[in-house]
C-alpha cells in the first residue's frame, strides 16, 4: 500500500521520528538555521523599522518604481558581505519574477509594462541564471521591458548556457570602447550583426 503525508504531518517524523539520533537531527536543520541567523543581520535590509513595506504585487499593481542596492555602501555602514549580496540578488530575482508571472499576464495586450533596469547584469545572472534569462526570453507577454547592462559580456559565458546569447539579443545594442581584446571582438561580432540586419530592411523598404 502507499499512503500519504502532507509536508506538515511528515516534517516532525523526519526531524523527529524514530530512528533519527541527536547528530542527524542536528544536520537537518542546522543549514537553514545558519541561513536564517545571516539573514536576521539585514533585518534593517528586508524589514526596515519605521518604514511602509509593500509586496511586489502591490508595487506592480500601482506601477510603483522600486530601487534595489546590493552593491557597496557609499556611507560605509550596513556593508554587505559577499554571500549576502549572493543571498540578496537572488532572493530580489526570483520574487521579482514571480509575481510579474502572478500579477502581469496579458499586460503587454493591455498595452502595460514592466520596466526591469539592472546595471550589472552578472550579478543577477550570476545568481539567478534561470531568472536572469526569463527576463529577456519569456517576459514578454507579461510587458517586461529589460534594460541590462555589462562590464565584461564574456563574462557571461561563465554563468551559465545561453546567458550570453539572451543578453546579446535584446533588441538594442549600445556599447563603449572596449579595451578589453576578448569583450571587444564580442561587441564588434554583435554590431556587424546589427549593421546586417539595418542594411537588409533598407534594402527592403526602398524596394
Amino acid at each position: 500500500e502507499i499512503y500519504t503525508l502532507s509536508l506538515h504531518d511528515a516534517l516532525p517524523i523526519l526531524v523527529d521520528g524514530p530512528g533519527v539520533s541527536a547528530t542527524a537531527r542536528r544536520g537537518l536543520v542546522e543549514a537553514a538555521r545558519n541561513k536564517f541567523d545571516q539573514l536576521k543581520s539585514m533585518a534593517h535590509f528586508l524589514a526596515p523599522v519605521g518604514r511602509d513595506s509593500y509586496t511586489w504585487d502591490q508595487i506592480l499593481e500601482r506601477h510603483g518604481v522600486v530601487v534595489v542596492g546590493t552593491g557597496p555602501s557609499r556611507g560605509g555602514g550596513h556593508q554587505l558581505t559577499s554571500t549576502m549580496t549572493q543571498w540578496l540578488t537572488a532572493m530580489v530575482g526570483f520574487t521579482a519574477q514571480a509575481a510579474v508571472e502572478r500579477t502581469c499576464f496579458g499586460w503587454r495586450a493591455a498595452d502595460r509594462s514592466v520596466w526591469m533596469l539592472c546595471d550589472e547584469f552578472k550579478y543577477l545572472a550570476g545568481y539567478a541564471p534561470e531568472v536572469a534569462k526569463w527576463w529577456k526570453d519569456d517576459g514578454r507577454s507579461y510587458g517586461v521591458r529589460p534594460v541590462f547592462a555589462t562590464q565584461y559580456p564574456v563574462q557571461l559565458n561563465a554563468v551559465g548556457p545561453g546567458v550570453l546569447t539572451s543578453f546579446l539579443s535584446l533588441q538594442t545594442f549600445v556599447s563603449f570602447r572596449q579595451d578589453d581584446p576578448d569583450a571587444a571582438e564580442t561587441v564588434a561580432r554583435q554590431l556587424r550583426r546589427e549593421s546586417t540586419k539595418i542594411g537588409r530592411a533598407s534594402c527592403r523598404e526602398r524596394v
